[in-house]
Formats: structure tokens, sequence, C-alpha cells
């Protein structure tokens, strides 16, 4: 069965039954129960309610209180209630199942450099200067000098989510994915997500309801100007 194994406890109502079904094995919301039926006598009924929704445990996990350019290890393991642990992420890993390495500096991208100065040196040419930032982890290899006359103008997205009521789902930009996205992020996730990807330098996510679901307002604000489509997945 799809469903996995149930539970069942039986108690008597008045003049009726009602039976306590519970989905032991079935991860999420599961869907409602139809009844049907052929009962005899005086009154019958016959009826399904929800008493608790079921929930599917979330596969992701932010770990923090983490210290900048410091590497950590990371390993996970699964339990059963009345059985314990099983066997960690490690030993798959070890044989070539999984993301490598285990190991992950804790890094960011740098901090903005520091505009020291800026000055018209013949009539076609300005001298720029700037600090460096802080690197976050990781050293700076190179940097990027942009300059243009039109007004600034930031890419707005809105990324939609109708439905859901458990899961993840991933955006794409240019080609590169993001990390599974929990289907209720916040706008903090969400904003962390993208700018791990390489082509992303800075968004500000913002996060509302909709129907059903929620809509999550994407400005790339180091991005002047059009930015590619965002594609996505579930």
């Amino acid at each position: 069965s799809t469903l996995g194994y149930v539970t069942v406890t039986r108690a008597a109502d008045g003049f009726g039954y009602y039976w306590d079904v519970t989905f032991a094995t079935f991860s999420g919301d599961v869907p409602m129960l139809v009844a049907g039926s052929s009962l005899t006598g005086t009154g019958t009924s016959l009826d399904v309610t929800e008493q608790t929704r079921g929930v599917a445990p979330r596969h992701d996990h932010v770990i923090g209180s983490l210290v900048t350019g410091v590497p950590y290890d990371v390993r996970v393991s699964a339990a059963n209630v009345d059985v314990g642990y099983g066997a960690t992420t490690q030993t798959e890993q070890n044989i070539g199942i999984g993301v490598v390495p285990l190991q992950e500096t804790v890094a960011t991208q740098p901090s903005a450099p520091t505009i020291s100065s800026l000055e018209a040196i013949s009539s076609s040419q300005v001298a720029l200067q700037f600090t460096a930032p802080s690197s976050n982890g990781n050293a700076i290899d190179s940097y990027r000098v942009e300059w243009f006359t039109a007004v600034n103008s930031y890419e707005e997205k809105v990324v939609t989510q109708s439905g859901g009521l458990y899961g993840s789902f991933m955006l794409e930009l240019d080609g590169e994915w993001t990390v599974p996205i929990a289907y209720d992020a916040s706008a903090a996730a969400l904003e962390h997500a993208l700018e791990q990807l390489i082509g992303v330098t800075d968004v500000q996510v913002t996060r509302s309801d909709a129907t059903d679901g929620y809509d999550w307002t994407v400005i790339f604000v180091q991005e002047v100007g059009d930015v590619s489509p965002v594609g996505v997945e579930d």
C-alpha cells in the first residue's frame, strides 16, 4: 500500500462505534477518506473526520553559531522510535553516494568594498580606488568594476507557491540550481538560497501570504538592468 502501515482502535460511541485510524508510516498529509455505507437501521450514519493533519518531516536544517573561516564536518542519521539511530551519511559518502566533500568551511560572499576616491584624469577617463572588504571566510580572488549611465533600475521577480502543504522546491538562474527550499520558507531562507548561486551577488526578499500558499518578492539589488528568467522545479 502507498499509505504504509496503519493502527486502528475501536471504541463504543452511544449506539454505534468510532474507529481511530493512525497512518503510522506515511509522512505528510493523507487525502481524506471517502465513506460509503450500506448500513441499515434507524438514523444510521457514517462520517469521516480529520483529527490531526500529518506533517512530513523536514529534510533541511540550518546549523548556527559557527565560526567564520573554520571548516566543519557534517553528518546526518535517522532514528526509529523503537530501534534507535541507524548509520550516518558518512557511511554512504564513503561509497560515493551523496554530496562530496563532507567538510565545508563556513563562508559567505565578501562584504562590499568601499570606494575611497574617484577622480577624472582625462576627458575620457576616471581613476577609481577602493579598499578591500572582509573576505568572510574565503580569500578574495577577483573584483568586478561596473559603470553605467542609466538610472538604477533593479529587477524584481515574484515566486508564487500555492497548494503545497509540505515538501520543497528549487530555483534556477543561468543554469545553476539552488538547494531545496522548504515550501513555507521564510524570506531570509529563500534569500540565503539565492545568494549561494554564483551569478547572484545580493537580493532582497519579502514574503507575503497568497491563496493557499505564499508569494516571495525578489529584488536583485546589485544587478542593474534585466536579469535572466528564474526557473523552478518542485
